[in-house]
């Protein structure tokens, strides 16, 4: 005669279903403890891979992202506004590789924005590079005081993808670094 499960009285089976459930929850905190643990270690062994792009003109960042979509182990989070750039290095200052700022932006300049990622600890450390359509502006002479790579932007696009390299290159070495 076969016994199991299937044989089994209707009531036996809601027994052992309920005596089973039972016994699972003294296991729960464990996983739990565990799954913690493992996205803890994933998060603390991630290597910055995000490069942040604050330019007013989205025909600018589309380009930058078309450019930069040759390289999947990066990826290119662009931003119209300061205040939107800084709310997200706040919350994924770990995660980042490079900041590219454009210069001339319309509620400032791309200087004050850098002076600022500058002036704070959390994020003073990531490399900065400025974009300019002019590379003899007044700006540009006193972003030299602020070690920062200053690129003109180009008008041929393959020029863009030579940027976009390059741009990946400074990723490479910050990560290297940490």
């Amino acid at each position: 005669m076969k016994r199991g499960l299937s044989s089994c009285h209707p009531a036996c089976f809601r027994t052992f279903q309920m005596k089973f459930f039972l016994s699972l929850r003294h296991f729960l905190p464990l996983v739990s403890f565990i799954l913690l643990h493992l996205n803890q270690s994933d998060i603390s062994m991630r290597k910055p891979d995000i490069i942040v792009h604050l330019d007013d003109d989205g025909d600018d960042q589309d380009l930058l992202r078309e450019a930069m979509e040759q390289s999947s182990s990066y990826r290119l989070v662009s931003f119209q506004t300061s205040s939107e750039l800084f709310d997200y290095l706040n919350q994924h200052q770990d995660f980042i590789c490079l900041i590219v700022l454009d210069i001339n932006l319309p509620f400032g300049d791309g200087v004050q924005v850098l002076e600022k990622i500058r002036e704070s600890r959390d994020y003073d450390h990531i490399p900065v590079v400025m974009l300019t359509t002019g590379g003899n502006s007044p700006q540009v002479k006193a972003l030299q005081s602020h070690n920062v790579d200053v690129i003109t932007k180009p008008m041929v696009f393959s020029d863009l993808e030579e940027i976009a390299k390059n741009l990946l290159a400074i990723c490479l070495r910050h990560q290297q670094a940490d």
